[in-house]
């Protein structure tokens, strides 16, 4: 009994885009894997010593004890689908066996350029990905028989009993720039997209979720603040420290299920977010701070079984600091 994690790389599937028909949501990635599941199943019968004379079998059209719905034929059809592989050259095995490895790239050397560093402190640009593969519980086969024999339209029993095995990848960010400017701006920028796709052998079916996620930040602070209205015929100053901050945020969130051999590609859940919320902070004096903040957050349905949501919040803070 056991489970099993490996770093590996999705990317090139990763950008492929369903072709939403009605509601059925059709992905060339998960039809690549269910036709590449009879590549794998003849690489299994090969390299099975248990098979005899290869060939085909009369009742599944498959090659023989490994048919298209057999536990290591769809996980070996599953990893190299949504890996972008060829299962006629590759590992087709439940457990791959090389790592491959991710990456996290940050340059921040811009401001060197005389030019932009007149104007800015620190500009950082960021890109990193990270991939894997993991089979989440597995046990050995109480009536796996290394001397088995199959009768037509029979399967061999795997020699591990897989519950479910998952790809998991991510841009965290897929573009990311943190900005500081000489006049007390600090700007941000994230793009995050990330997926998850979770096959249960048992259940023939595959469940893929997907997030994609855009954030804005900008702060400026300032000591000695000059607002632009007045009393007494002056224009108020304030003195001491103050500072805004503003983050805008929206996020798209889905959940598919796939149903394999069925043509049911549907979507079960999901919201997109949009999330504003502004914030100043202003330094009274060395014992009190005044901060005023609001939030304002809407989620939109992606399936008709799911409500419009909309939450807004708002509140003054008073902060007293006792020596």
């Amino acid at each position: 009994m056991g489970n099993f994690n490996i770093s590996s790389n999705f990317i090139k599937t990763h950008f492929v885009k369903d072709n939403v028909m009605g509601d059925n949501r059709v992905n060339a990635v998960f039809k690549q894997f269910q036709a590449n599941r009879y590549t794998v199943a003849q690489r299994l019968m090969f390299n099975d010593s248990r098979v005899n004379v290869p060939g085909e079998d009369s009742i599944t059209r498959f090659p023989i004890g490994y048919s298209k719905q057999q536990q290591d034929v769809l996980i070996g059809a599953f990893y190299t689908a949504y890996a972008g592989l060829d299962p006629g050259r590759t590992d087709v095995g439940s457990f791959p066996k090389i790592p491959l490895p991710g990456w996290n790239i940050n340059y921040n050397g811009l401001t060197r350029i005389k030019a932009i560093g007149k104007h800015f402190t620190n500009i950082n640009i960021r890109h990193a990905y990270n991939g894997r593969y993991s089979v989440g519980s597995f046990t050995q086969n109480l009536r796996y028989d290394k001397e088995q024999q199959v009768a037509a339209g029979q399967d061999f029993v795997p020699q591990k009993q897989i519950s479910d095995v998952t790809i998991s990848e991510g841009f965290y960010p897929f573009l990311g720039i943190n900005i500081a400017t000489k006049n007390n701006w600090t700007v941000s920028f994230d793009y995050k997209r990330s997926r998850v796709m979770k096959l249960f052998a048992a259940q023939f079916n595959v469940t893929e979720m997907r997030s994609n996620e855009m954030q804005f930040q900008a702060g400026y602070r300032v000591t000695g603040l000059t607002l632009p209205f007045r009393r007494n015929g002056r224009k108020v100053y304030l003195p001491n420290d103050f500072r805004f901050d503003m983050s805008v945020s929206v996020a798209d969130n889905v959940t598919i299920t796939r149903k394999i051999d069925q043509d049911y590609n549907r979507a079960t859940s999901g919201t997109k977010q949009v999330r504003i919320g502004p914030a100043a902070t202003y330094q009274i004096n060395n014992k009190i701070n005044l901060a005023l903040r609001y939030n304002k957050t809407i989620m939109s349905p992606r399936i008709a079984n799911q409500f419009y949501t909309a939450l807004t919040d708002f509140g003054l803070e008073i902060r007293y600091t006792l020596n």
